[in-house]
């Protein structure tokens, strides 16, 4: 019988095999790449809004928050819609303002972004922390690639406990 030209079962096994290998390692490669690109987006959105902040604190000042304080919610709404109208290009989701007392000396406020999104999908949060009604910290953050937010994350952030959530904290200045 005469051979005709062409590739034997065996030879295009391995083919097919080897071209799997090559597409595995391919496309672990992409994904990385992928949820790097999202962790890059995600840090310098928050670092965009972070600078925004503080444009906006050095032109219009901090709002301010005296815990026990039954018009703060309103005073907060005022404060982030002014933010909204020259500083941010994303609006704020009032419904989901709290406040909340953090410890002893700690009190503040948590609000999350209405149309801002992380790279996963899920709103930013913003911390407004206030020891003795004066600011001291302001947090930016995005719940992460696991889209779950580390417990307790007024204070994890400040401790180095945050799972892979993604933050930036702004600690006020003292000045003279």
């Amino acid at each position: 019988m005469k051979r005709h030209g062409g590739f034997t079962f065996h030879q295009m096994l391995i083919a097919m095999v080897i071209m799997a290998i090559l597409a595995g390692v391919g496309f672990n490669a992409y994904s990385k790449n992928i949820s790097r690109a999202n962790i890059d987006q995600t840090s310098s959105n928050l670092q965009i809004m972070a600078g925004n902040m503080e444009d906006a604190t050095t032109d219009i000042g901090f709002v301010s928050v005296i815990q026990g304080d039954e018009g703060a919610s309103t005073d907060v709404h005022h404060y982030f819609n002014e933010l909204e109208d020259i500083y941010f290009t994303h609006t704020w989701n009032y419904e989901s303002l709290v406040f909340q007392v953090f410890d002893t000396s700690l009190h503040g406020f948590v609000v999350e972004t209405a149309l801002g999104r992380d790279a996963w999908g899920m709103p930013f949060h913003f911390y407004c922390i206030y020891q003795d009604d004066v600011v001291q910290n302001m947090i930016f953050s995005s719940a992460g690639p696991n889209m779950v937010w580390s417990d307790a994350s007024h204070t994890a952030y400040q401790v180095g406990d945050y799972d892979d959530d993604i933050f930036i904290v702004m600690t006020r200045r003292n000045t003279p």
